[in-house]
Order: C-alpha cells, then structure tokens, then sequence
C-alpha cells in the first residue's frame, strides 16, 4: 500500500520541479530515508530540503545568541549534567537520588525535564504542580537545572525553539511541508 505522504511528495516534484520545497521532520534521518525512498521509487530530481524545527531554529538564532555570549548546549549533555546536579543537590530522604546511578535513570530524568522545557513550562509552573514530595523533588532539579544554564551562558533545545526570530532560510514562495505522522511539542 502506498504512503500518502510519500505520494504527496512524489507529486510535489514532478509538478514544481524547479520551486524549493522545505520538509519539516522530527529527526533528519527521517529525511535520509524519505529521500532514498523516493530516489527508489523513481523520483530523480526532487529539490527536497529536509529539516527540524530545531535546526530551523538553530540557523536563525545562533548569531545573537553567540552576541550574547550563549553558546547552544549539545543534547547529549542532558543527562549527565542531571545526574551531577541531583547528586549535588542536599537532599537526604530524595527519590531520585537512590536511583539515579542506575542504567536509564539520568536519561529518563533528562527526557522528562526536556519534554516539560520543550511544552513551555519552566521549573516555577511546575512549582504549582509541587504538591507531592516527588513533583517537590523534581522541581528542585528542574530549577537547577535551569539556574546551570544561565550561569553557565548556555541555551538548550527548548531555549532555542522559543526564540522567536524570522527564518531566512525559506523564501515566501517555498513550499513547506510539515510530517504528518509525529506529535510536534508545542514549541516545535
């Protein structure tokens, strides 16, 4: 069976052949695959720019963050940086503290905080929420967390995606096309 999106895309090319077509995607090697896919299928001049939302977001801010002195912080210092923090934090009854050392912890600790940054919250909307112990605890790291990123002149993926600047890259005439087949986070 067919993939619309797929299909679409096809169609796009034979139709627009010359016109720049922008592919928003969630991860680029969707677009290394969608590409080969299409090449296979017998689309041989496609003119496909595939792209995130984050890389997007990364072209058009990083020249005045870099004015400003904030660097872009690579995802992959998440969870470390989350499991240094929890160990440093004084906490002698934590939740988190007992098993942050094991295999998946920092990682799952880090996926959390980074899906509450990319929805708009901030460790103070989460302050709200603090009516359990745990939800307390997690906000204490949420918080210090995002203190580490300011002293440190570092901005994250979410830091990143809610900068609001125009993006150069896509022309008015461009086509662009998001895929349809994730859930986009509301700074996405």
């Amino acid at each position: 069976m067919a993939d619309p999106f797929v299909e679409q895309l096809k169609r796009m090319c034979r139709e627009q052949p010359v016109a720049a077509k922008w592919i928003i995607l969630p991860t680029p090697s969707i677009g290394w695959t969608l590409g080969e896919r299409l090449l296979h299928e017998g689309c041989d001049w496609m003119n496909l720019r595939f792209t995130t939302p984050f890389q997007l977001a990364l072209e058009a801010c990083a020249p005045d963050l870099l004015d400003q002195g904030i660097l872009p912080c690579p995802d992959t210092l998440g969870p470390g940086l989350l499991q240094n923090l929890l160990l440093a934090m004084p906490q002698p009854d934590g939740h988190f503290r007992p098993l942050i050392t094991q295999p998946g912890m920092a990682q799952t600790l880090w996926k959390t905080l980074e899906e509450f940054r990319l929805a708009g919250l901030s460790s103070t909307a989460l302050f709200s929420l603090a009516f359990s112990p745990k939800i307390r605890e997690l906000q204490r790291l949420f918080a210090a967390y995002e203190l580490h990123l300011k002293t440190e002149g570092w901005a994250d993926r979410a830091d990143i995606l809610s900068t609001t600047l125009p993006i150069d890259q896509i022309e008015t005439e461009d086509l662009v096309v998001t895929y349809p087949y994730c859930c986009w986070t509301p700074l996405e």
